[in-house]
């Protein structure tokens, strides 16, 4: 289900729960769970507009004040939960959407494991394709025949479909050098301080918005869980 097709969904459930309670009853207290692939201001208002609670995702680029603090900060309380073993998190409210809501930013260390290990071995596999590309073009200089590349080829489309996993741009800084014998030269290097602030902001987080007050971030991160598009009915 994408951003369009939410809206619908959300009129079609509102209507059903009306008609569950029947007249002069009130609608069952609902939560909504749904993923950030759902996530616009016109969305966020019409489940307002609903009264609905609800416990959603953010990208976590939207936020990039929240992702700046450190993994490491004190701001951060160990969850006492068995199944949330390795996550610790704090809440804030702030202006999304339109409205001040709650958001809840979590860090887990298994999260964080996969994350970084993942993160070497796109880094390894883009340097080696660059390795590669770089080796192609210096045979070129030396007089070995290999196909011809375009500047414009190599800098626009080869380098941005190496660089094309998450976080590469950021990380690796590639330049393309045009000499006088026609030839690009290609250099790249890896930068170890935005590894190093990556692995302290970014990697391990989630955010997650909710209108649960009196849900405290244990709870929110267990029912946020499963972030397919659901219904938690509250006992």
């Amino acid at each position: 289900m994408n951003a369009r097709q939410f809206p619908l969904m959300l009129k079609k459930f509102h209507k059903f729960l009306n008609e569950l309670s029947g007249k002069g009853c009130a609608v069952p207290q609902t939560t909504l769970i749904f993923d950030k692939g759902n996530n616009s201001k016109e969305n966020f208002g019409l489940i307002d507009s609903l009264k609905l609670n609800f416990v959603g995702s953010v990208k976590l680029d939207e936020h990039k004040d929240l992702m700046q603090v450190p993994n490491n900060d004190p701001i951060f309380k160990a969850c006492e939960a068995v199944e949330l073993e390795g996550t610790k998190a704090f809440r804030v409210k702030k202006e999304v959407y339109g409205k001040e809501r709650i958001l809840v930013v979590s860090y887990n260390q298994n999260l964080f494991n996969a994350q970084w290990l993942t993160l070497q071995n796109d880094i390894s596999r883009a340097i080696q394709r660059l390795s590669f590309l770089r080796q192609k073009l210096e045979d070129r200089v030396n007089g070995v025949h290999v196909v011809r590349f375009r500047p414009w080829n190599l800098k626009k489309k080869q380098c941005k479909d190496i660089l094309g996993r998450q976080h590469q741009k950021r990380i690796i800084a590639v330049t393309v050098t045009q000499v006088p014998d026609d030839i690009p030269r290609l250099e790249y290097t890896i930068d170890t301080d935005a590894v190093h602030e990556l692995s302290n902001t970014y990697l391990g987080k989630n955010i997650i918005i909710t209108s649960r007050e009196d849900w405290n971030n244990e709870k929110t991160q267990r029912i946020a869980a499963n972030l397919s598009l659901k219904v938690y009915l509250k006992k």
